[in-house]
């Protein structure tokens, strides 16, 4: 598929006929698919500096909906306004505590968005710890398994757009680590990725058996066992 799986999970994330902004917008590739698929009807891709942006002008030349595209310098949100009348923020390639502190800025309340689209490159309970203490609730997520790596893409909204869902057999911290949808999804990938989890964990423990890291090492392979039998195998 053009633009590859990782850009096309992020699409089926945005609602169709929104208002983009892409955050480090890279190639410019997603804005561009989505404008012309006319999954979006607007979007603003940003990148840090104005020299990488005139680089990504130069890609997009030949789009046929100039008036629906805007490209602006700067970092994070700061390029962006209330004005924009934005639907989504997406912020993809890049490492969850980066995003996090991308969205801690005060701009983001002001602009009005009511969904986040977010592939974070790592540490996703740490993203889905700031989501949950800035009171947005994931509504979606997704796991790929690509070229032997997994890759994380979610959605969330404010809080109260949906209802909560309860897991009585996970800790919040089991939760944080595991994702709220992707646990009770029925995806094998799911399964794929905490058994592998769980066998790292095994050969961790064992060859630090008594020290500090065998201890973590067995607190996180608990975890990883509470997660799989939660994972219900009849979906499988």
């Amino acid at each position: 598929m053009r633009g590859g799986d990782r850009i096309r999970t992020l699409m089926a994330m945005i609602p169709p006929g929104s208002r983009v902004a892409d955050i480090g917008t890279d190639h410019a590739l997603l804005p561009r698919i989505l404008l012309e698929e006319g999954r979006a009807t607007f979007c603003i891709a940003t990148e840090v500096s104005p020299a990488a942006l005139n680089r990504r002008r130069t890609r997009i030349g030949d789009l046929l909906l100039p008036d629906s595209i805007e490209l602006r310098a700067g970092d994070g949100l700061a390029p962006l306004r209330p004005t924009d009348r934005l639907d989504v923020i997406v912020l993809a390639g890049i490492g969850a505590r980066t995003q996090c502190r991308i969205l801690s800025s005060p701009v983001l309340a002001g602009l009005g968005a009511g969904r986040l689209v977010l592939q974070p490159q790592g540490d996703p309970a740490v993203l889905r710890r700031w989501l949950a203490g800035n009171r947005y609730r994931i509504v979606e997520e997704r796991l790929l398994h690509l070229r032997g790596f997994f890759h994380l893409t979610l959605a969330a909204e404010p809080e109260g757009r949906t209802a909560p869902e309860t897991y009585p057999d996970l800790t919040t911290a089991d939760l944080m680590a595991a994702g709220p949808c992707l646990v009770r999804s029925g995806d094998p990938v799911v399964r794929k990725y905490w058994e592998l989890q769980l066998h790292r964990l095994l050969r961790l423990e064992a060859g630090d058996l008594g020290g500090p890291g065998g201890k973590q090492a067995m607190r996180d392979r608990e975890q990883a066992e509470r997660i799989l039998e939660t994972i219900p195998p009849d979906k499988l």
